[in-house]
């Protein structure tokens, strides 16, 4: 018996901001035709091909001088940071970096960027390129950074546990600044900004009720206190004007603010309307200190409503009849009639949900205020196991099938942990953590073991049908690539399947193909392993504007008679794969309007 089964009388009694997805070619942002003192807007549509895309965290800065952006983006299929100067039409990728780039945030003379590799770890790199350097781990999904005129860095994360912290760019030793208070109904500290002379950071309190319950404060860097400056509000901004402005429900709003007293000086008003946000409370917004204002335009709650649809190994495509939502790593069960998913609600929190593929019914599965993601089932199909940050490191849990019973936390580890996989005779839990390695997690004791170590990212493993190989994506050369080795012998070797770029590597029931995506494609390589391991020429399988590519997490499962794909794709999403995309907006000379609209004392 293996540790996630139970015998039977007692089932009976029984993880992680916007992504701005978008080549080089569209960024062709046009200044105002005619310079002038006036506020000038510039909108870009981007082609149906490269659309923006929303995610997780905010993933658009400005330097303080207004001259560059720096953005995340989506390129040959893989997630890069690129740099563009206001006054050019193109846009420059950061090459070298992570696989998973966020969250860029610039230094304050502009000549280096900031970012989260993923959940791994905070690093730098010179605005003009270069190889990045590493300023510390961190102990959760990034929350906001800020870059001081000291050199120090204030940021927050994805565990609640740890508030604000603090670190030098060179690194060192990590200060935590703030812990939220549960008493006071604190969920979280998020999206910190350093204000001007270095004495106080703006940052938004994440409480326990709905997101636009948020609130921003202020914190005194020499007492270590903070007080709240007003409820409703997050991603908090100070602009050299003497305003604070903010986002709520897809609105920036801006109040009057007293740098010298740290007081609010008007009531808030609406300001730019349709400004997108994230179900964590992130605006997808920068002001730079020369009045302008770049911000992502679209509906308010993170990524855009997603269909869940079948599509066969000739592209052919089958909406399910499920209502549209905000879908993420769907798993079918062992046997194909169900499927575990991620889903989050309007308020930002996610929690798993089980849907019966034949009734088109949804039951939800998880209840808990911590965000819940990334289900998969036991070999049986007798239980549930997703990843959690309830204990607030994103940690493995389990619960019977059916919904009866308590929830059980397996494999107890302070790093975070995306289960994906099973040894074939089910001894095994192979799972991806936050450092970057695989473990494995078996027996009664529930032990867990790293597979293998290596200084680069590894994650979504995948073992064959047949238990002898595991499958799995890696950064090793510089770019996300699917790889194979023997299981569990993994030292026996090693072989890289994709031929240009690759992830979610996915085995046929069979084992003798090797599905995995590379931007909008689906493609197929065969294996064979009669001799020693030996892997083809890899074929298109289908193209579509899927989601496909986006970092860590399962994105997408295969039925398991193998004849068609479980996906998800934007709601709206057309016969020809085509759909309205979201913008970025430019507004110039920002400060104007600003004024006009919202007087300070």
């Amino acid at each position: 018996m293996q540790f996630w089964q139970r015998p039977k009388i007692a089932l009976g009694v029984g993880v992680l901001g916007v992504l701005l997805t978008a080549g080089a070619s569209f960024l062709l942002l046009q200044p105002p035709a005619v310079p002038a003192p006036g506020v000038a807007r510039a909108s870009l549509t981007p082609p149906p091909s490269e659309p923006l895309e929303a995610i997780f965290n905010i993933n658009v800065a400005l330097t303080p001088d207004g001259t560059r952006m720096v953005y995340r983006g989506l390129f040959d299929g893989q997630s890069h940071l690129f740099v563009r100067s206001l006054d050019e039409f193109e846009a420059t990728p950061l090459t070298g970096l992570s696989l998973d780039p966020r969250n860029p945030f610039i230094s304050p003379d502009g000549t280096r960027v900031g970012f989260f590799d993923g959940n791994r770890s905070l690093q730098r790199v010179s605005i003009l390129g270069g190889p990045p350097v590493t300023i510390t781990d961190i102990p959760g999904g990034p929350r906001g950074a800020s870059w001081g005129s000291d050199d120090t860095i204030v940021f927050a994360t994805g565990n609640p546990e740890s508030g604000l912290l603090r670190v030098g760019v060179g690194g060192g030793d990590v200060e935590t600044l703030t812990v939220p208070d549960p008493e006071q109904g604190e969920r979280d500290h998020l999206w910190p900004e350093i204000l001007p002379g270095g004495e106080s950071v703006l940052f938004t309190i994440r409480t326990n009720g709905p997101l636009e319950n948020a609130q921003v404060a202020v914190l005194s860097l020499q007492t270590g206190e903070y007080d709240v400056l007003f409820p409703g509000g997050s991603s908090a901004r100070y602009v050299p004007t003497g305003h604070i402005v903010y986002g709520v429900g897809g609105t920036l709003r801006a109040v009057g603010f007293d740098l010298g007293t740290l007081t609010v000086t008007t009531e808030p008003i609406p300001v730019i309307e349709e400004v997108l946000m994230g179900a964590g409370g992130e605006a997808n917004f920068d002001i730079a200190q020369d009045g302008a204002l770049v911000y992502v335009s679209g509906t308010t709650g993170g990524a855009a409503g997603l269909d869940l649809v079948w599509v066969d190994q000739e592209g052919n495509k089958e909406l399910l009849p499920a209502e549209p939502g905000r879908y993420a790593s769907p798993r079918l069960s062992p046997d194909g009639s169900r499927m575990a998913i991620q889903v989050r609600d309007p308020d930002g929190n996610s929690d798993i949900f089980t849907y019966d593929i034949s009734r088109n019914n949804f039951s939800q599965f998880t209840f808990h205020d911590s965000a819940d993601c990334c289900p998969f089932w036991t070999p049986d199909g007798a239980r549930v196991v997703w990843s959690s940050a309830r204990n607030g490191s994103g940690n493995l849990y389990m619960k019977n099938a059916d919904g009866t019973g308590e929830v059980e936390r397996v494999g107890e580890s302070d790093a975070s942990q995306i289960g994906f996989t099973w040894s074939a005779d089910g001894a095994d839990l192979i799972f991806a953590s936050g450092n970057g390695d695989l473990y494995t997690l078996s027996g009664d004791d529930q032990a867990v073991a790293p597979l293998f170590e290596t200084e680069f990212s590894e994650t979504r493993p995948r073992v064959s049908p047949d238990g002898r190989w595991i499958a799995y994506e890696s950064n090793e050369d510089g770019t996300a690539n699917v790889y194979v080795r023997p299981f569990p012998d993994v030292g026996g070797g090693k072989w890289k399947v994709s031929a240009q770029g690759g992830v979610h590597p996915l085995w046929s029931p069979d084992g003798r193909e090797l599905f995995y995506s590379t931007g909008d494609s689906v493609l197929a390589v065969p294996i064979t392993t009669d001799v020693t391991f030996d892997a083809g020429n890899p074929r298109l399988v289908f193209q579509g504007r899927y989601e496909t590519t986006r970092p860590v997490r399962p994105l997408f499962d295969l039925a398991p008679d193998g004849t068609r794909f479980l996906m998800t794709q934007r709601t709206g999403t057309q016969s020809d794969d085509t759909f309205a995309p979201l913008n970025l907006v430019a507004v110039f000379n920002w400060f104007e309007e600003l004024k006009d609209r919202v007087p300070v004392p």
